[in-house]
């Protein structure tokens, strides 16, 4: 097809929104920044508009590609090699002005910058007028077909564990118990908000419950359940819905999300789920007799803990850690956290470097032990004890510090090995490390579309000196005895 001005307006206009949306979403969810770390983010902005301008001026549209697929994929295009051409310059432009909208908004100003390729406001319009605009859109498949389009993808990208697919797997099965299979693009708001209303209306574990099997949702529903399903479990169903349509809105199948911005609001703030170990605790922690003497059952009981603290990784991305995962990179040893194998990482922001603190390398002895297994010729998971439980290598471990801290006195619930990871990161952020390195270390999503998606990852050299140098836990530690 040849492209024509409103419909290359349609698109661009249509992208700097989305772009824009994000990164104020991304800003309304993030933490205060500092000074320091507003200056961080200013200058990166900056050098991506000066890139931009360079690919412009050069005719260089490598940058444009993937925002070019991603577009043709949404709209259901089937362009010509001009056509593309033309197009790819297009988001060039718009990528400027994106940029130009983020620097102004960075010093609080939202009017529209002057001088911009184009106005970045998309237009309401309706289902006729999107046919209108592309009348060769294609008809959405059928619910079912779509599914299992969607699984096929992610499990050959790897990107569900087999915990997460029996997860979605139990989403799925309530899905098609409501919807049915009707062609995707003939689902509504409507449908999907009474959706959120049927299954706010569950009892408990529902599918699990047999004399339900074959109950119609919606007189299940006007049961009036005197407990109901959490807010937690509703919106994993809600998520995997709406994950679900955005697919099928990047393949083309769909126009439009029907179930965005689905979810119930949080029973509690993030931070109320877990608190942090204040010094206190981290002392009785590691105080116990089996630190002081060095006496424990087995080896992941004393290196679980202590690896929590100084890496802030998450407790299962340890358990499947393997022995060749603890390597020097770039001079520096460090813990490389990947997906390869066995191994099995939360989300794509996941993978990461770990340079690992000196205190803990060599001052208590993790290098001597790691030696010991190097020189035993181990291979495989670095504590191959452990055995997977439910799909998790950390069932066990988790059940044993619940009862571990508890005999240390740590009787609040809301402490658990988690808290490791927020020690991690607040003792970092107290100290003046950067949002975006502390996103870095701990695996977690970057705030901004700037952030995500334009800015090279930190050297292990520059985590080490201006991040994990910045953890002091010496006087907490101080009754640890060292692996010899």
């Amino acid at each position: 097809m040849s492209l024509t001005p409103d419909q290359i307006k349609y698109l661009i206009d249509g992208y700097i929104s989305e772009a824009l949306q994000e990164s104020e979403s991304a800003r309304a969810k993030a933490t205060p920044l500092t000074p320091q770390e507003l200056l961080e983010y200013k200058a990166a902005a900056s050098c991506d508009l000066k890139d931009a301008w360079s690919n412009l001026t050069h005719f260089n549209h490598d940058d444009a590609k993937p925002i070019l697929e991603e577009l043709i994929a949404q709209n259901g295009l089937t362009l010509d090699t001009d056509d593309e051409a033309h197009l790819s310059r297009e988001i060039l432009k718009a990528r400027i002005d994106f940029l130009r909208y983020e620097l102004a908004r960075l010093d609080g100003d939202y009017r529209p910058p002057e001088g911009l390729f184009y106005s970045g406001a998309k237009e309401m319009v309706t289902e006729a007028t999107i046919r209108e605009i592309f009348p060769k859109a294609n008809k959405g498949p059928a619910l079912k077909t779509m599914l299992a389009g969607y699984k096929a993808e992610m499990l050959k990208a790897r990107r569900w564990s087999v915990r997460t697919v029996d997860e979605y797997e139990r989403a799925y099965d309530m899905m098609l118990r409501f919807f049915g299979d009707p062609p995707v693009d003939q689902i509504t708001p409507a449908q999907c908000r009474e959706y959120k209303e049927t299954i706010t209306a569950m009892p408990p574990n529902f599918l699990t419950i047999k004399k339900f099997a074959d109950v119609d949702l919606h007189t299940v529903r006007d049961m009036r359940f005197p407990k109901t399903m959490s807010a937690s479990s509703c919106n994993k169903y809600l998520t995997c819905l709406s994950q679900l349509f955005d697919w099928g809105v990047r393949q083309g199948h769909l126009t439009a999300n029907p179930a965005k911005g689905l979810r119930l609001p949080r029973a509690k703030k993030p931070r109320e789920q877990r608190k942090v170990f204040d010094n206190d605790d981290l002392k009785s922690l590691f105080g116990s007799p089996e630190y002081r003497t060095g006496s424990f059952r087995h080896d992941w009981q004393r290196w679980l803990p202590l690896l929590g603290l100084f890496t802030g990784c998450r407790l299962e991305e340890l358990c499947r850690s393997h022995l060749s995962d603890y390597r020097d990179v770039d001079g520096l040893p460090c813990l490389d956290i990947n997906d390869e194998g066995d191994r099995r990482l939360k989300n794509e922001n996941s993978p990461r470097i770990i340079p690992l603190h000196p205190y803990l390398f060599d001052d208590l002895g993790f290098c001597n032990w790691l030696d010991r297994l190097r020189a035993d010729d181990h291979t495989g998971r670095i504590f191959p004890e452990l055995k997977e439980i439910r799909h998790c290598f950390g069932h066990y471990p988790s059940r044993w510090f619940g009862k571990y801290k508890k005999g240390c006195g740590i009787a609040d619930e809301k402490k658990a090995y988690h808290s490791f990871r927020h020690v991690f990161s607040d003792r970092l952020k107290q100290n003046g490390v950067s949002i975006l390195m502390i996103d870095e270390l701990t695996g977690r999503a970057p705030q901004g579309e700037t952030a995500s998606r334009y800015t090279e990852r930190y050297s292990p050299r520059h985590l080490l000196d201006k991040g994990i140098m910045k953890l002091d836990f010496t006087a907490v530690l101080e009754a640890v005895k060292p692996f010899r």
